[in-house]
């Protein structure tokens, strides 16, 4: 802090906006929120983590038009993401790179999150590797069954950017209706 105030200062508004979001879905029981609030979530979360890595984290966040205003599980997506940079990005010295995307297929919503990590990382087959298998990926799961039924999902597997996906797919509702 005394080396870098103004970088101090950054981190702890940041941090201050990433409790302010936990604090009020939890006291107003939100199960849902805009995928707006939670995308404004993760790009928090990703700056206090650049702020920690550095270079070493590159990220890029992709949407679709007009599915920022979709309904979605709130904390559905940074324990996603938080996966992908312990396992993926913190651990290696060159970093690595994480996209998060939303996308819309036909009624459907479909939230991605890739990283580049090793191949090895990414399981075979498709498979989730045993040390991704935790208790983050399980609530996930656990919540999606709760609110959606079969109606969503959560899979895993390789990545196109040759590491480890997570892919969160769940019932389109709130968004714009596509452009014709």
């Amino acid at each position: 802090m005394a080396r870098e105030p103004a970088s101090a200062e950054a981190a702890l508004e940041r941090l201050g906006d990433v409790l302010r979001y936990a604090l009020r879905v939890q006291s107003e029981r939100l199960d849902e929120v805009r995928l707006r609030e939670e995308w404004g979530f993760v790009d928090r979360y990703l700056s206090l983590e650049r702020l920690r890595l550095g270079d070493r984290l590159r990220s890029q966040l992709e949407a679709d038009e007009g599915l920022l205003d979709a309904i979605v599980p709130a904390f559905s997506l940074q324990p996603l993401v938080e996966n992908a940079v312990r396992h993926a990005i913190a651990p290696r010295a060159g970093g690595g790179r994480i996209v998060v995307s939303a996308r819309r297929a036909g009624s459907r919503l479909v939230l991605a999150v890739e990283d580049d990590g090793a191949p090895a990382e990414a399981g075979a087959g498709g498979d989730a590797p045993p040390r991704r298998a935790g208790i983050g990926l399980r609530l996930i799961r656990e919540r999606l069954a709760a609110l959606y039924g079969e109606a969503a999902s959560l899979d895993t597997g390789r990545s196109t950017l040759g590491g480890f996906r997570a892919t969160v797919t769940l019932p389109l509702s709130g968004a714009q209706k596509s452009p014709a």
